[in-house]
């Protein structure tokens, strides 16, 4: 069974002008410039008197190795989206004012394939690798991920909050 450790996670929330399309570029341009991989899990759009509501569930991750992978779960919830055109360089462009909360999660998943798994003796030697043999290079790895997150949680809320001086 792959093992899950928890590395980080983060939240922030924006109430103002945003472009829905532009976050969602940003998220995608982010994980492939550092390597990992971009699945939408869920996507789903419901609209009401009060705005469109938008839930998007993206996976990312990361294979370091053949033993140990980095996740990370992001969660992008839009509420009271209203289309608004906005004026930018003399020019109208259309953007939606509401809220966003973006939530991410961050993990370490070791043994991800279950190769170490079939036997009472596979088992010991996955331990004794965690323990002595790869813990340094996960400990390297994990201070990596953090790193990255770091940095993406800074660069979206710097996006986020640069439309509110459109």
């Amino acid at each position: 069974m792959a093992e899950y450790l928890a590395i980080t996670s983060g939240k922030f929330s924006y109430t103002g002008l945003i472009s829905i399309t532009g976050v969602y570029k940003f998220i995608k341009q982010f994980m492939a410039e550092h390597g990992y991989s971009f699945n939408e899990m869920n996507h789903t759009e419901q609209i009401f008197e009060d705005g469109k509501h938008i839930n998007l569930f993206i996976l990312s991750d990361n294979k370091v190795n053949d033993y140990a992978e980095i996740d990370w779960e992001i969660s992008l919830n839009f509420t009271n989206c209203q289309e608004v055109s906005v004026e930018i360089e003399g020019r109208p462009v259309k953007m939606h004012k509401g809220s966003v909360s973006l939530s991410v999660e961050l993990f370490q998943k070791s043994n991800y394939d279950k190769s170490f798994e079939q036997n009472a003796f596979q088992y010991f030697i996955r331990t004794i690798l965690d323990k002595y043999v790869v813990k340094n290079y996960l400990n390297q790895t994990k201070a990596r991920a953090k790193k990255d997150f770091a940095v993406f949680m800074d660069q979206a809320k710097s996006y986020i909050n640069l439309e509110k001086f459109v």
